[in-house]
């Protein structure tokens, strides 16, 4: 998101018992749900946690962009499983009255057990608050296209 000249990353706050956490950030995101839809996705994701609803020609393959063919995703542990993921992008322009309409906006979907409750942070204050490896691989990727001049900001 951006709003007056500054970056800002939309994340969600969730427990994850796993860790011992019951206000975890991270980005939006989910399982792929055998379709092989990533994009599909990303979206349907985005619209459960946060409410966000936007079309397939918003959403950056950030994977694709940075990786192309090599690689089909970031893979958190290649020597022990071949899982991987995707990251997606949707930058949008806001203004503060709706950066404040997200800030601690309730989502998830309730019959999943889904208690999310969306946190807008300055974008570089993501590695310090987010100890997830998806979302931090994500703001690598972001950070490497926005350095290149690989995105074009609206």
């Amino acid at each position: 998101l951006y709003c007056d000249g500054k970056e800002y990353a939309l994340l969600t706050k969730q427990p994850r018992f796993p860790v011992g956490q019951f206000e975890f950030l991270e980005n939006p995101a989910g399982m792929l749900d055998g379709s092989g839809d990533f994009t599909g996705k990303a979206i349907q994701e985005l619209e459960e946690e946060a409410g966000i609803k936007i079309r397939r020609e918003d959403v950056i393959d950030m994977t694709e962009m940075v990786y192309g063919n090599r690689y089909r995703g970031v893979y958190s542990s290649a020597g022990g499983t071949d899982e991987f993921i995707r990251h997606f992008l949707y930058l949008k322009r806001a203004t503060p009255e709706e950066l404040a309409q997200l800030q601690g906006r309730l989502g998830g979907l309730r019959e999943e057990g889904e208690l999310i409750q969306l946190v807008v942070v300055p974008l570089e204050e993501v590695p310090v608050v987010a100890a997830n490896g998806g979302t931090l691989s994500a703001y690598c990727l972001y950070r490497y296209l926005k350095d290149n001049n690989k995105l074009v900001i609206l």
